[in-house]
């Protein structure tokens, strides 16, 4: 078992988006809260290169959309999956679990106007 308190977890913020990465030791995924308050990215929009991501709106309300013309509303207890390579913006206010197989880096993360 590891227990990591959200005062060990590194804070990250980009834009719109607050979020606490927990590193856990020898597990290949991970899980973020993330707190989104407007449109990220601000412009364009963003893609894993590396994992397969669930979304779980924890709150709030939003929208969702897909660079291929999809948009999706999203709301409380909505669950969406963004596959590797969906390129994908977010535009509310939303709390949401991200989980990330395999886990996410900043490095992996591609902006694309």
């Amino acid at each position: 078992m590891e227990h990591i308190p959200q005062s060990k977890a590194r804070h990250f913020e980009n834009g719109a988006v607050n979020s606490w990465e927990y590193e856990m030791k020898g597990v290949s995924f991970n899980v973020a809260p993330i707190s989104i308050k407007g449109r990220y990215p601000e412009n364009g929009y963003v893609t894993n290169t590396v994992s397969d991501s669930i979304v779980h709106v924890i709150d709030g309300s939003g929208l969702l959309a897909i660079h291929d013309g999809t948009m999706v509303q999203l709301a409380r207890n909505d669950q969406v999956h963004l596959k590797i390579g969906n390129a994908y913006y977010f535009d509310g206010n939303l709390e949401i679990i991200y989980a990330a197989s395999p886990a996410w880096t900043a490095q992996q993360t591609e902006h694309i106007n």
